[in-house]
């Protein structure tokens, strides 16, 4: 299946379906999800408390500058707009 954005809401009334009685398999084809993504939606209630898991802070590509250089760029630039890069990098 392609991938596609599955609203919060129909994956909590996905999930009540299986606790009303529908099997697995039933909720995925009535719905078009796989029954993998049903599994990670339970999965996620039982160890975070909603279907969606929190967000990884490592996710995302490393920072070049930390959090000291950054300021530093920033009051660089506020100070002396009419700088170069190449400036800035000295």
């Amino acid at each position: 299946m392609p991938f596609r954005h599955i609203s919060e809401d129909f994956k909590v009334r996905a999930l009540w379906l299986l606790d009303n009685g529908y099997v697995t398999e039933e909720v995925s084809d009535l719905l078009g999800v796989s029954t993998r993504s049903i599994a990670r939606w339970r999965h996620n209630v039982a160890n975070y408390g909603s279907v969606i898991p929190p967000r990884d802070p490592m996710q995302g590509r490393p920072r070049i500058l930390n959090a000291l250089q950054t300021d530093s760029v920033l009051e660089l630039v506020e100070q002396f707009s009419e700088l170069y890069l190449d400036e800035i990098m000295d």
